[in-house]
């Protein structure tokens, strides 16, 4: 089973996939680079956090919104 990471941003409540980690605890492929950067460029001075996909990312009992495409 894989885990799959996110960078939430804890103000906002959104949030871009970074990668996963596979069960022999390989990398699997990685989140895309530039909406990585845009992610947190759009949240830069705001509290950031890594959360996996085992712990959802939930605030008041509703699910936070991924990274609106460009």
């Amino acid at each position: 089973m894989s885990v799959a990471y996110y960078l939430a941003c804890l103000e906002s409540g959104r949030y871009v996939w970074v990668g996963a980690l596979g069960p022999d605890c390989q990398t699997m492929p990685e989140g895309q680079a530039g909406a990585i950067s845009r992610f947190a460029l759009a949240h830069r001075g705001k509290p950031l956090a890594v959360v996996s996909d085992t712990h959802p990312i939930l605030e008041q009992g509703e699910e936070w919104e991924p990274l609106p495409e460009p």
